[in-house]
Parts: structure tokens; C-alpha cells; sequence
């Protein structure tokens, strides 16, 4: 386990890797929820579209915000294809 703690800088290094919203096209945003005091870690993708609510959220207990950060980016990036099955 790792106590790591996203900075500013690591917010926008992180964000440019995701995609845009599949619904709006808007950018999306992480927002990092947790501490290691709780060893309770989410981090939450929100579409930033004036209308659009879309939001995904994933948790982590055994594992820093690191090792999140490429779960939440990896499922945020995942698209269906025209057959309904997930693919890039």
C-alpha cells in the first residue's frame, strides 16, 4: 500500500488521458474522495457538460490512489462497440 496524494499537477496529468464524455462529448473531471486515515479511496469521473450528469465512480481499500487512478481512467475509456460487447 501506498499513502499517495494526488497534487494539482497530478490531476491534469492524469485528466488529459481520459475521454470525452460518449454522451455530450464534454471533458471530464477526477475528483479524489478519501484518505489514508479511513484507508477508504474513490475517486469519481464527472462529466463537466451543463447537462449532462453523467458519473462513475470506483473504490479501492487495499490500494492507493495511484493504482486507482488507472482503474478509473481504464473503465472511463472503455466504450461499447456496435454488437452491445465493451471494447476501445
Amino acid at each position: 500500500m501506498d499513502d499517495y496524494y494526488p497534487t494539482k499537477q497530478d490531476c491534469e496529468r492524469i485528466e488529459p488521458s481520459l475521454l470525452d464524455c460518449p454522451f455530450c462529448g464534454a471533458r471530464p473531471k477526477m475528483k479524489y474522495i478519501g484518505n489514508a486515515h479511513t484507508r477508504s479511496r474513490k475517486i469519481e469521473v464527472k462529466c463537466t457538460g451543463p447537462c449532462c450528469r453523467v458519473t462513475q465512480t470506483n473504490g479501492a481499500i487495499r490500494f492507493g490512489f495511484k493504482w486507482l487512478e488507472g482503474v478509473a481512467a481504464t473503465a472511463w475509456n472503455q466504450r461499447a462497440t456496435a454488437n452491445g460487447e465493451a471494447g476501445e
